[in-house]
């Protein structure tokens, strides 16, 4: 992400980001506290995240755009 951004910075270009902190999802009914020291965490919460942007249809993942390369 750090070079996308700062190819579109340099000519000119503006960035949004957002930055997402989850600490819990909820499993049969009971909040299930997540570690994002763990790859399997951050994994899960960046799935979640493209889903619903899928969902969406109204945000643009870098990695779901098909025009982004």
């Amino acid at each position: 992400m750090n070079g996308v951004m700062c190819r579109i910075l340099a000519a000119g270009g503006r960035c949004r980001l957002s930055i997402a902190e989850i600490l819990s999802f909820q499993t049969d009914r009971r909040d299930v506290p997540l570690d994002l020291h763990l790859k399997a965490a951050r994994v899960l919460v960046e799935s979640a995240g493209i889903v619903r942007a899928r969902i969406d249809g109204s945000r643009s993942v870098l990695n779901l755009d098909p025009s982004f390369d």
